[in-house]
C-alpha cells in the first residue's frame, strides 16, 4: 500500500499537469502511455514464447494519430497492409496468433486512448477529462477498500479478487465526481448521474478485459514501472473502453462538439 501511495503522490500531479496543458503536451503523454502499454504486452507475449511484430508499435501510432487527425480509414488500411506484409518478409517467425492478437492490441490501446485526447479537445474538455479520471480513480480505490473488507461474492473468475460488493462501491463512488463537478460541466444532475453510471460500468468491463489478457499469459502485473500499481497497462486499463464511451455520450447525448 505504501508504494501505491508514493507512486500516486507524484503520478497524479504529473498526469493532471499534462491534462491541463492539453494539445501537444497531452498528445505526448498519451503517446508515452501507448508506447509503454504496448511494450508491456510485448513482454507478456514473450513470456509465453509468442512474438509481437515490431510493426505493432508503428501501427499503434498510425491508428492513434489517424483517429485524432481524421485519417483513420487510411491508418486502418495501412496497418492491415503492414501486419499482413510482415510475415511475408519474416517467414515462419510469426504465427497467426501473433499477428491477429497484436492487431487487436493496437486498437485496444491506441484507438481507445485517442478518445481521451478528443474529450480534452471538446468544449469544457478539461473538466470532462478530470471528471473521467476522478471517477475511475475514486471508484477503483473504493472498490479495493470495500472489496477487501466486505467482499464475499466473487464478481468473475477472470479476476478472483474482484467482488460484487467492490463493483457496487465502484459504481456508487464513480458517479460522485460527475456530480461534484456539475457546476463546471453545466449539465443537469440527472444527466451527469447517468453518464457517470454508464462510464463506471464500462470501465469495469475494460478492467476485466485487461485482466483477461493478463490471464491469457499468466501474468499478475503487466509491468513494474509504477510501484504499487503494476505497469502502465494495469494502471490505465479502465480508460480503454470508458474514454470512447464518454466521448460518444458527450457528442451524441449532451450535444457538445
Amino acid at each position: 500500500m505504501i508504494f501505491r501511495i508514493i507512486t500516486a503522490s507524484w503520478g497524479i500531479p504529473v498526469l493532471l499537469f499534462f491534462v491541463y496543458a492539453g494539445n501537444y503536451w497531452f498528445m505526448f503523454l498519451l503517446s508515452v502511455l501507448i508506447l509503454c502499454s504496448t511494450y508491456e504486452v510485448n513482454l507478456m507475449m514473450k513470456s509465453k514464447n509468442y512474438n509481437m511484430p515490431f510493426v505493432t508499435f508503428i501501427t499503434s501510432f498510425l491508428i492513434f494519430f489517424g483517429s485524432i487527425f481524421g485519417f483513420l480509414p487510411l491508418a486502418v488500411f495501412l496497418s492491415t497492409l503492414l501486419f499482413f506484409s510482415f510475415p511475408l518478409i519474416f517467414v515462419n517467425r510469426y504465427s497467426f496468433f501473433d499477428i491477429s492478437f497484436s492487431f487487436i492490441i493496437s486498437f485496444f490501446i491506441s484507438y481507445s486512448l485517442s478518445f481521451f485526447y478528443l474529450i480534452r479537445n471538446l468544449d469544457n474538455g478539461f473538466f470532462w477529462s478530470i471528471s473521467l479520471l476522478s471517477s475511475l480513480w475514486l471508484g477503483d480505490s473504493m472498490a479495493y477498500i470495500v472489496g477487501k473488507n466486505f467482499g464475499k461474492h466473487r464478481l468473475s473468475n477472470i479476476s478472483p479478487k474482484k467482488t460484487w460488493e467492490g463493483a457496487l462501491a465502484n459504481l456508487i463512488f464513480g458517479i460522485i465526481p460527475f456530480i461534484a463537478l456539475s457546476f463546471y460541466l453545466q449539465k443537469s444532475i440527472f444527466l451527469l448521474i447517468f453518464l457517470g453510471a454508464v462510464v463506471n460500468v464500462v470501465s469495469q468491463i475494460s478492467d476485466l478485459s485487461e485482466s483477461l489478457i493478463k490471464r491469457t499469459f499468466d501474468c499478475k502485473d503487466s509491468g513494474n514501472l509504477l510501484p504499487g500499481h503494476g505497469g502502465f497497462f494495469d494502471r490505465f486499463d479502465s480508460l480503454f473502453f470508458s474514454a470512447p464511451v464518454l466521448y460518444f455520450m458527450i457528442f451524441y447525448l449532451v450535444g457538445i462538439k
